[in-house]
């Protein structure tokens, strides 16, 4: 059974610690040391999965605060949220819970 990507729920990784400076968000990875930092539509993302959130729940937030098109919205939230899962700074929440 395949489940639709969007209803993936994700959350933020206990090993990162954050800091908003200036509208954007410093993330840190206590693993690996890395620094890394996102812009203030990346630093919107980040404070949505601040709880548990499902890819949908972002893309409809963002659709109605930037007025752009879905599939749009959609390809750049998920290649952002493949990106912080890369680097570990996001897990993929039990479906389970």
């Amino acid at each position: 059974m395949m489940i639709n990507a969007k209803k993936k729920r994700w959350t933020r990784s206990k090993d990162c610690v954050e800091r908003i400076i200036n509208g954007e968000a410093v993330l840190l990875n206590l693993k690996s040391g890395v620094y890394y930092s996102l812009n203030e539509t990346g630093t919107e993302i980040w404070r949505l999965l601040g709880d548990i959130c499902v890819i949908e729940d972002i893309i409809e937030v963002l659709q109605n605060d930037y007025d752009c098109c879905a599939h749009d919205v959609e390809s750049q939230v998920q290649e952002l949220l493949d990106d912080l899962c890369a680097e570990n700074l996001i897990t993929e929440v039990d479906r389970a819970l």
